[in-house]
């Protein structure tokens, strides 16, 4: 899988699901993806988290009617003014990758059908004037 630019779209949330082998769950936190491949996921937030512990997270990508969950573990971090950049290797099983595509497919379609809805609008406000036949001119 290449990176996949449009996840930077999508409304990302993460909560931690492991740290050093003990289950804890936390609240969800809204998060920003910056890029994801197949191996690897990195992601910006107002979070401080510890990446000097096993910690496990889990992310969910949501549009209407459609959710992808997976799970990553945090790999590094670079912290500047309050904002952390963080890189994560995730779990993303084959079901999960295929959803993943199925949920930028219908964001793709939905881009697609906005931009055609745009274009057949600005079409009916500026249409070039009709042709004037010779015939019209003489009437």
């Amino acid at each position: 899988m290449q990176g996949i630019p449009d996840l930077l779209k999508m409304d990302c949330r993460l909560s931690v699901s492991r740290i050093d082998n003990r289950h804890v769950q936390t609240k969800q936190a809204k998060v920003e993806l910056t890029y994801m491949d197949g191996k690897t996921v990195r992601f910006v937030s107002q979070l401080a988290l510890p990446v000097h512990r096993h910690i496990i997270v889990s992310f969910t990508l949501a549009l209407p009617g459609r959710t992808v969950v997976f799970t990553g573990r945090l790999a590094g971090s670079v912290s500047a003014n309050g904002v952390h950049r963080y890189t994560a290797i995730h779990t993303l099983d084959e079901a999960s990758r295929k959803e993943l595509l199925k949920l930028i497919g219908q964001r793709q379609g939905y881009k697609e059908l906005q931009r055609d809805k745009a274009a057949d609008c600005y079409l009916f406000f500026h249409s070039a004037p009709e042709p004037v036949s010779s015939i019209d001119r003489l009437a």
